[in-house]
C-alpha cells in the first residue's frame, strides 16, 4: 500500500488508517526472482535479478556480474527462480563477456529479443539456461548476465493480504 496523503493530529493522539480493498494494488515488497549459478557440483544462490522492477512500465535490463568460478568446462549454467507470490516476466536473457554477447544454448524464442514475448515464472517456477563459451576467451574477462523483464505481485496474494488486514481491524 502506498500512502499518498497523511495528516498527523496532536502529539500523543493515535493514528487511525481507513483502508479500502482498492488500496491493495501496489507492491512494496521489493523482491524479485533469484539467480542461481552452477559451480560444477550445485546451483548456488547468488542474487536477485530484475530487482525492484515492478510492472510492465518499469521494465528494464539488469546487469549481474558473475564470479569467475561460474565458468565450468567452457559453460555457464544458471537458474532463475521465482520464490515469492509474484509473477516474473522475462523478456531477454544474454551473457556478455567483454564486448561479445552470447545467448543460451537452449534459447527459448521468448527470451531472444527485447519485445512483447515473455517467459513467465510464477512462485515455485524456474528456468535453467546454459551458455557455451568459446575456448579462446580473454583471461579474466568479466562475465555479466543481462536480464530484461519485470515482475508483478500475484493478485490472489494481494487479496489475501487485504483479508488479513480486515481481520485485524
Amino acid at each position: 500500500m502506498v500512502l499518498q496523503e497523511i495528516e498527523i493530529g496532536k502529539k500523543g493522539q493515535a493514528l487511525d488508517f481507513k483502508v479500502k480493498r482498492a488500496d491493495f494494488k501496489e507492491w512494496n515488497c521489493l523482491s524479485c526472482p533469484w539467480l542461481y549459478v552452477w559451480d560444477g557440483a550445485n546451483f548456488v544462490k547468488e542474487t536477485e535479478v530484475i530487482k525492484d522492477v515492478v510492472g510492465k512500465t518499469a521494465e528494464q535490463t539488469s546487469f549481474t556480474n558473475l564470479k569467475p568460478t561460474c565458468l565450468v568446462n567452457r559453460q555457464v549454467k544458471i537458474r532463475i527462480q521465482e520464490e515469492k507470490d509474484e509473477i516474473s516476466y522475462l523478456n531477454r536473457i544474454a551473457l556478455k563477456v567483454g564486448e561479445q554477447v552470447y545467448f543460451p544454448d537452449n534459447l527459448l524464442e521468448a527470451l531472444s529479443e527485447k519485445d512483447d514475448r515473455y517467459h513467465t515464472l510464477k512462485k515455485g517456477d524456474s528456468i535453467e539456461l546454459s551458455f557455451t563459451l568459446p575456448a579462446n576467451l580473454p583471461k579474466n574477462a568479466p562475465i555479466t548476465l543481462e536480464t530484461t523483464g519485470y515482475y508483478e505481485p500475484d493478485t490472489k496474494f494481494l487479496a489475501e493480504i487485504y483479508q488479513k488486514y480486515l481481520k485485524t481491524k
